[in-house]
């Protein structure tokens, strides 16, 4: 079983991925968000026959889009239901394939095997904050030079904004938020770990947020360079990290490269 560094198990995550009305949810999903839709206007021809890795491809949202313009796209879910879901879904695509993994150890994949890593709806962060710099580390392995890693991450900064929003709409969803996180201590100032009540609390769910100059710090300190961070609401690129710190958003997406 995944822990996290307080003690807090980490599985009950990948058991909500697995609950069949959860993957026939994601499974209905289509359509990229507006940094997903901008990375891939950028790097459009750039994707034109190279390897793809989609991790956490869930259901397959992202499938179809990026799909249409890798030379060869591979789906990677740690939730074998989603993956089976995925088969189903495209089974008559002809350059993709979908598989069980851990975005922490893919030996599966050589070095350097990949031009692109999308990693989307911050599915870094269902790994214990211990084990977050293997998966970056193993990014920056699977990539080959000049290789893109565009991924997801929840904004330590949104808390704020999230508990007065949920004290707005209405006690009874304040006081359960409340509840639940009771006794959580943060992991520093730079990171936090949060049951944030997404799923409408009806699954307990443990996520990693993080603030985005410790994101860029991780990055950095894992070998990526050309960092660069885009608005999930807006999808416009922020302009360095002193427009990131007042960011309250709920979620960032980063985009850097292997040199």
């Amino acid at each position: 079983m995944m822990q996290g560094p307080d003690g807090i198990g980490m599985n009950r995550n990948k058991r909500y991925y697995k609950n069949s009305k959860v993957v026939d949810r994601y499974s209905r999903l289509d359509g990229l968000q507006g940094p997903e839709q901008a990375f891939l206007d950028m790097y459009r021809e750039r994707l034109t026959g190279l390897r793809l890795l989609d991790l956490g491809v869930g259901g397959g949202r992202t499938t179809l889009p990026f799909c249409s313009h890798a030379g060869e796209y591979v789906g990677v879910d740690y939730s074998q239901e989603m993956v089976h879901a995925c088969n189903r879904r495209y089974r008559n695509l002809p350059n993709a394939m979908f598989e069980v993994g851990d975005a922490r150890s893919l030996p599966q994949f050589p070095d350097g095997h990949f031009g692109a890593v999308l990693f989307s709806y911050n599915g870094i962060d269902e790994v214990p904050a211990e084990d977050r710099r293997r998966v970056l580390d193993e990014m920056h392995r699977l990539l080959a030079p000049s290789g893109v890693f565009f991924f997801s991450s929840h904004n330590l900064n949104f808390m704020s904004r999230l508990f007065a929003a949920s004290f707005w709409s209405g006690p009874r969803r304040y006081l359960m938020l409340r509840a639940i996180n009771r006794g959580r201590r943060p992991l520093g100032q730079d990171f936090g770990l949060f049951d944030d009540g997404w799923q409408n609390l009806r699954f307990r769910m443990d996520t990693y947020y993080i603030s985005p100059q410790h994101q860029f710090r991780q990055l950095q300190e894992a070998g990526f360079d050309g960092i660069r961070a885009f608005s999930v609401e807006s999808g416009r690129e922020y302009e360095g990290l002193e427009d990131l710190r007042s960011s309250v958003e709920p979620w960032i997406y980063y985009l850097c490269t292997r040199p």
